[in-house]
């Protein structure tokens, strides 16, 4: 008790001498626990956003039941309200809708009672109903987008309409009880209205009850119950049988994603947690000159080992309880501003640290800081241990790096792995690259000393004995200037990660949208150049070009093929193509691709024609003949032709005036679909194994177009699947029809082996070459030949096989393989300037181009980094390093305090021997800028180090999904030396102002502090 009163008078009389260390200690502790509540408030966070961007509709649950209710059975819903009620839902809307009834007029409705209808709707005319009853029940209608206001109804129903109402209630009549958009919907006060609807009793209906996921009431950890609850829901039967429909998928993926951001801010919380660590322990030794005053006070009482022990034991203990009560506190005030910021529950949030892990956690870090207050308090350090070969840290810095290697061994994590659990490699990698950093620390600070001490001139005489005095006390040295190495490389780990975040998010913008927008065939089935052509686009000043993708095979053995993505496009834009990044390779020359258009083949047609007939010799029954024409904006399709006679010497078809016919490129003749049949049915039942093969010869003479003869050339018809003799006035061709068919061109032939079109290609594609030529496949057969003139390991929009050639090479020969299948889908614009690109995005965003899809680089990029996941990760990093650069500046300046408090002999001989006071400030404040010259630069090649390191680990985005391109490095030199500055001018100024108090060295005397 002598020990522990000794220890409470030096607490009451020497505040000033131990409070810096509980206050390190405590902003320690408070850091610590915040940083184990914030991935969890994170998760909350983004879950609830997700939530509520989320259509009611999309987080409905809906329970019917099955049995049909009795009648005055008002035992059901008590029951299901108590079952919703348990399981955390809000208090359901119940309704009954019947089945789809007939109005006299022919018209279809169905009455559906809700209960609390004014609640739920709103008014638009007449009034609310007030009853309903086996004489009289007044109802409203429903008035929605397509469905009629008003409706007929038998007189029988005693059924009256006295208003019209809007749905302002997102439950009522929705879930399972949505009605098809065109019905009358007529809807009476009260679930149990219809069953007083006399002549209806017979009808089939539903009662069911319908709510709500409620983003405003549910954390992270709450959503395994609310699933579960739903499946329990189903299995609820005792009353009654319910079916239930519930947001099950929608819940999983948000919990996912959640998860995701929960998961991946173990790299954060592992960094806050190495970093307050070390922080605690420069704290404490910050107070062990105070204490070792105490000591020495012990020990000419003559106290014994034992009494010695005891006292650390309790002055460590009180320092570390006044910190923890002080970062209780800070935590509490710092979690309740957080929450009120994130629009949380602060309760709640605080409350997570009775979850048995985080405890255990806030347990073992303030029985660690007790212990590590022990070993700095109690320790004499042995100077000559320092000088070893081979010491502990070493052997601690080896092995730090031997277990990251071993655990690195196991692969990255991804989304979904994140989604699944945390990854404690994630939590200890930054510990174990600051354990790193700090003992390549240790050895470095003494040499790094010595060579200062010589380097400086002789004139700075306190300077250098300073210098010599801090190689003495190296213990301190040692300790702080690891903790400036490990916090730098936090600090400088956690700035890039933040920035490599960042252009992850411009970069799969930019990999997505190669230049401003992409428009897209829609679900409606029309093209965006029907809208708006690219030289539309171009005339009014945009970047545009219409893109053609076609998966083609490339052949890597006689039965094995590999699909290519082959992209057409005009080479023009490719200088224009947003983010280019030089892991891609050299980006390309237009040059290279492009490809001379050549003169216009086939035969023109006549503006305005309706119908064109052709005249062949005598066919055989079974064939079909088709015509290839190309539309004026270029595009090609087929126009099915009908014989007119039954010789089979004329066919006929009728152009449609929307085609825009402008020219004849030839035919297609093969096998009819009837014959086709018919010979897959002699082949399965067993008729023959050769009925399908016919050789055809025939005679084409003559094109007309409404009667007038078209001047063809039959000399110039092609086929590469039939033989063509043509002259001037007919041609012709013989072949063989096995279920197949034949194209016939004008002009060139019908593919590009001749001439392979000029393509950049992956290395995988481009080592299928031969002489420079790349054999690709359409339709399984069909040849296209592409030349490579370069290779890139990756290209916007595509995956890991491409090649990408010059869209009007890729189009003609696509549409000569297959008529219409060089027809391109897909258009990309890019913008002059901003302003530019904001007005067409405008203009994409109106109703003209509502039936495509659209994509636009600038929106994906603010989705990316601007969501409330990747907002969460970011800030989390950008908090993570400022804290870090922030603590090793205060490192430095608590260590030049111990230094002053620890020196007062010295600064006192100095002061005698004639130093002034710019001496002895410069006396102290050496010490502080050598650590930081040679610990901060360590510590930032560590941290550049651990980022890389870190890259490869975590394979996520900001926003929690697989980066496509993978995430590159991206760390500004001028921001780190930015960092440095600001780190060294913080703690250089804070040491000055500590050392410029040595003005009170001649007041009191070593043992001024004992209390």
């Amino acid at each position: 008790m002598a020990v522990l009163g000794f220890v409470l008078r030096r607490i009451r009389a020497a505040p000033g001498r131990w409070l810096p260390g509980a206050l390190g200690i405590g902003a320690a502790f408070a850091g610590f626990v915040v940083a184990l509540i914030a991935p969890a408030m994170a998760g909350d966070v983004a879950l609830r956003s997700e939530l509520r961007n989320l259509p009611v509709a999309d987080r409905l649950v809906t329970l019917v039941a099955i049995a049909r209710q009795p009648v005055g059975d008002t035992a059901v819903d008590p029951f299901v309200r108590a079952q919703l009620r348990r399981r955390g839902f809000d208090d359901p809307v119940r309704l009954t809708m019947l089945r789809q009834l007939a109005a006299p007029a022919g018209t279809v409705f169905r009455l559906a009672g809700v209960d609390q209808l004014g609640g739920g709707v709103e008014l638009i005319d007449g009034r609310l109903p007030t009853h309903c009853d086996v004489d009289d029940c007044e109802a409203v209608i429903w008035a929605r987008d397509t469905a009629p206001t008003s409706i007929t109804l038998d007189p029988a129903l005693h059924l009256h309409v006295v208003g019209t109402v809007r749905r302002v209630d997102d439950r009522v009549m929705a879930g399972t009880f949505e009605p098809h958009p065109h019905e009358v919907v007529i809807l009476v006060d009260g679930a149990d209205s219809p069953d007083r609807i006399t002549a209806l009793e017979l009808i089939q209906r539903s009662t069911g009850w319908v709510t709500a996921v409620d983003p405003d009431h549910l954390a992270v950890d709450d959503i395994p119950g609310v699933l579960g609850n739903l499946a329990g829901l189903g299995r609820s039967n005792e009353v009654a049988n319910l079916a239930v429909t519930g947001p099950d998928a929608a819940l999983r993926s948000i919990y996912d994603r959640a998860r995701i951001t929960t998961n991946r801010l173990a790299l954060p919380v592992g960094q806050a947690g190495t970093l307050l660590g070390g922080f605690a322990v420069i704290t404490t030794l910050a107070i062990r000159p105070w204490h070792r005053r105490g000591l020495r006070v012990l020990r000419l009482w003559s106290a014994s080992r034992s009494d010695e022990r005891r006292f650390s034991a309790f002055e460590a203990a009180t320092i570390v309880g006044i910190g923890a009560a002080i970062g209780a506190i800070i935590a509490v005030i710092a979690t309740m501003i957080i929450a009120r910021i994130a629009d949380l529950d602060a309760a709640t949030a605080i409350g997570r640290l009775a979850d048995r892990g985080r405890a255990l956690a806030v347990m073992a870090m303030l029985v660690g800081y007790w212990a590590i207050a022990v070993a700095i308090l109690a320790t004499a350090f042995e100077r000559a241990r320092l000088k070893r070969r081979v010491m502990v840290s070493d052997v601690i810095g080896l092995a730090s790096v031997g277990i990251w290697a071993l655990a690195a061994t196991r692969g990255s994590s991804g989304a979904s792995s994140l989604a699944r659990g945390g990854d404690p490699l994630l939590a200890v990698t930054p510990a174990l690259a600051c354990i790193v950093a700090a003992c390549v620390a240790i050895r470095i600070v003494p040499p790094s000393y010595s060579l200062i001490r010589r380097l400086l001139p002789q004139r700075w005489w306190a300077a250098r004995l300073g210098m010599v005095d801090a190689v003495g006390r190296t213990p301190r040295a040692l300790a702080t200037g690891a903790f400036v190495a490990g916090a730098m490389t936090l600090a400088t780990f956690a700035l890039g990660y933040r920035s490599t975040l960042q252009a992850g998010s411009f970069d799969q913008a930019a990999y997505a949208v190669p230049l401003d927008f992409t428009l897209t065939e829609g679900q409606a089935l029309i093209r965006p150049q029907s809208i708006r052509s690219a030289s539309e686009w171009t005339d009014s000043g945009i970047v545009a070009t219409d893109v053609l993708r076609r998966g083609l095979s490339v052949r890597r053995s006689g039965t094995a093929v590999d699909t290519v993505e082959t992209i057409g496009l005009d080479p023009q834009v490719i200088p224009q193509i947003r983010g280019w990044r030089d892991d891609y390779g050299v980006r390309p020359d237009a040059a290279l691709l492009r490809v001379a258009t050549p003169p216009n083949s086939g035969v023109e047609i006549p503006i305005g024609t309706s119908d064109l007939s052709i005249t062949t010799s005598p066919a055989p029954p079974n064939i079909a003949i088709t015509a290839v024409m190309e539309r004026a904006d270029g595009t090609w399709h087929e126009a099915n032709t009908t014989p007119t006679d039954a010789t089979l010497t004329s066919w006929r078809t009728s152009l449609d005036p929307t085609d825009g016919d402008v020219r004849l490129h030839g035919f297609r003749i093969g096998e009819s679909g009837w014959s086709t049949t018919q010979t897959l049915h002699n082949l399965g039942e067993g008729a023959g194994t050769d009925v399908n093969a016919l050789a055809v010869t025939l005679s084409l003479s003559e094109v007309d177009t409404d009667g007038a003869p078209l001047a063809i050339d039959w000399s110039t018809l092609r086929s590469d699947g039939a033989v063509v003799t043509g002259t001037a006035g007919a041609a012709d061709i013989s072949f063989i029809v096995q279920a197949s068919s034949s194209i016939f061109t004008f002009g060139d032939i019908s593919t590009n082996a001749t001439t392979p079109i000029p393509a950049i290609v992956d290395p995988l594609t481009a080592s299928t070459a031969r002489n420079g030529v790349v054999a690709l496949e359409a339709n399984g057969q069909a040849p296209v030949a592409v030349r490579v003139v370069g290779t890139l390991r990756a290209f916007p929009t595509a995956g890991k096989r491409f090649v990408v050639v010059d869209l009007g090479a890729l189009s003609r020969t696509l549409d000569r393989i297959e008529p219409g299948s060089g027809t391109p889908f897909e258009t990309w614009l890019a913008a002059p300037n901003e302003p530019r690109r904001i007005a067409v995005e405008a203009e994409v965003a109106g109703s003209r181009f509502a039936p495509i899809d659209s994509a636009s680089r600038v929106g994906i990029q603010n989705e990316l980094s601007g969501n409330t996941l990747g907002r969460a990760v970011i800030v989390a990093f950008l908090a993570s390093s400022l804290v870090a650069a922030l603590l090793g500046a205060v490192s430095l300046v608590f260590v030049t305090h111990a230094d002053r408090l620890d020196e007062l002999p010295v600064l006192r001989g100095l002061a005698t021997d004639g130093a002034d006071r710019k001496g002895l400030v410069t006396f102290l404040l050496i010490r502080a800028a050598a650590l930081f010259g040679v610990a901060a630069p360590l510590g930032t090649g560590a941290g550049l180090v651990l980022l890389r390191a870190v890259r490869g680990l975590v394979n996520v985005s900001a926003n929690g999904t697989e980066p496509v391109p993978a995430l590159r490095t991206v760390v500004s030199p001028w921001v780190v030396m930015g960092c440095l500055a600001a780190v060294g001018g913080i703690a250089l100024v804070g040491a000055w102002r500590v050392a410029r108090s040595v003005h009170s060295i001649g007041r009191g005397d070593a043992m001024a502090a004992t209390g």
